[in-house]
């Protein structure tokens, strides 16, 4: 029970970190992003995941994960200045190795 009770309170520790992040990130004047991802609700959605998770003996686990994540990209906007050409000759000129290397790190393959 001590375990669930934490993985609930983890939950809306990262509700609080993916705002944060989400809600200060941006490229220059260009583009900015916002978040509004709910910690009451993302806890909540955390509660009924643990108990199908229990219930269904770990079958549901990935469909948890599924759609923990849906949630938290579902929250996200992202706001451009402008039209979407301003920002793809911005970072077509500002191309750089971090952008794949943050590509690779996170699982994206970019062709």
């Amino acid at each position: 029970m001590m375990l669930v009770a934490a993985y609930i309170t983890l939950a809306a520790w990262q509700a609080l970190v993916c705002r944060t992040i989400w809600s200060n990130a941006g490229l220059s004047s260009v583009a900015r992003s916002k978040c509004d991802l709910k910690t009451s609700a993302f806890m909540g959605l955390r509660t009924k995941n643990i108990l199908l998770t229990l219930v269904t003996l770990g079958l549901y686990l990935p469909f948890a994960a599924v759609s923990e994540y849906r949630m938290k990209v579902e929250s996200v906007c992202i706001y451009i200045h402008g039209n979407i050409d301003t920002l793809a000759s911005k970072l077509a000129r500002h191309q750089s190795a971090l952008g794949d290397a943050a590509a690779d790190m996170v699982g994206f393959d970019i062709v």
